[in-house]
């Protein structure tokens, strides 16, 4: 039975920036999963601001033909308890997306798959932008939830390899990059990996955060190719949300340590994708700080 409280809300959620760090130094700080954050809650109490809410129903994202759902049922409207704040779509077209990035971390040179397990998850962390408008730049920093000025919140979790505004860009003009990744995985089979690094640069990705996705495409063909072959052409998900065998084994095999290195994702950042995900899992990120002063 439906709950009388229920409203619909638009979710849109926004993301933030990554310290300098080595994959090294990464290894032993705070670049962890960006999937969730903060304190658990009582089954009461209310989401803080920024996390994902459990008590929303149905399927965030923006479908095409290969989603699996349809626009009826897989969009940015969600049904949640008694939502505390509004949602806006991000400014595609904010000039902040080009500003230069003055704290950018070095380039990944190892692969992070070979490093063994990921830190473990930092929760109640947020990444968040400082903006000189005048300047043209911007830094990001990981800050304690409490701390996070909810405007300024560039996305859930700690900054990463992919917070920055040039990414974020990527994910806001590409709803569905998943062929376009997996033919920069082809790439680097036949060309080596600075061709598969080249093809996810000409994708708008950082340095940093090609690095990242190469590393990935690497190690999900590493374990889950037989299944990603037979499952080339299926669906994304099924009539339940269920992921297709290819992409829920690159998710368990790859996403852990991803989204540990990464730091953005779409869930974290609140951007939709032709991958339909729960609403529930999606953060409520205002990205208010894309609108100049």
């Amino acid at each position: 039975m439906p709950r009388p409280t229920q409203r619909l809300v638009t979710l849109f959620p926004q993301i933030g920036r990554a310290p300098r760090l080595g994959l090294s130094l990464i290894s032993s700080l705070a670049l962890f999963s960006c999937e969730r954050g903060g304190a658990p809650m009582s089954a009461d109490s209310t989401p803080p601001l920024s996390l994902p809410d459990p008590s929303c129903s149905g399927f965030f994202g923006q479908p095409n033909e290969q989603s699996g759902l349809s626009a009826l049922e897989c969009n940015t409207a969600c049904l949640c308890d008694e939502p505390q704040h509004a949602w806006g779509e991000p400014l595609a077209s904010s000039p902040l997306l080009g500003f230069r990035y003055l704290n950018e971390p070095p380039p990944i040179t190892e692969d992070p798959y070979l490093l063994g397990e990921p830190p473990p998850e930092l929760e109640g962390v947020a990444c968040v932008i400082d903006v000189q408008w005048a300047e043209m730049s911007y830094q990001l920093e990981t800050r304690p939830l409490e701390d996070a000025p909810p405007e300024l919140i560039t996305h859930l979790g700690p900054c990463g390899a992919c917070s920055s505004m040039r990414d974020l860009e990527v994910y806001l003009t590409n709803v569905d990059l998943t062929e376009p990744v997996r033919s920069c995985g082809l790439q680097s089979i036949t060309g080596g990996p600075e061709e598969g690094l080249s093809c996810l640069r000409a994708l708008g990705f950082s340095e940093a955060c090609s690095a990242v996705w190469y590393f990935n495409t690497v190690n999900t063909r590493s374990q889950c190719l037989q299944t990603c072959i037979t499952h080339l052409n299926s669906p994304y998900v099924d009539e339940t949300g269920a992921l297709n065998p290819c992409l829920a084994c690159d998710e368990a095999e790859s996403g852990p340590i991803f989204k540990a290195y990464a730091g953005r994702t779409r869930r974290n950042s609140g951007l939709p994708s032709a991958i339909c995900r729960p609403c529930s899992t999606v953060s409520p990120v205002s990205h208010a700080y894309l609108s100049a002063p």
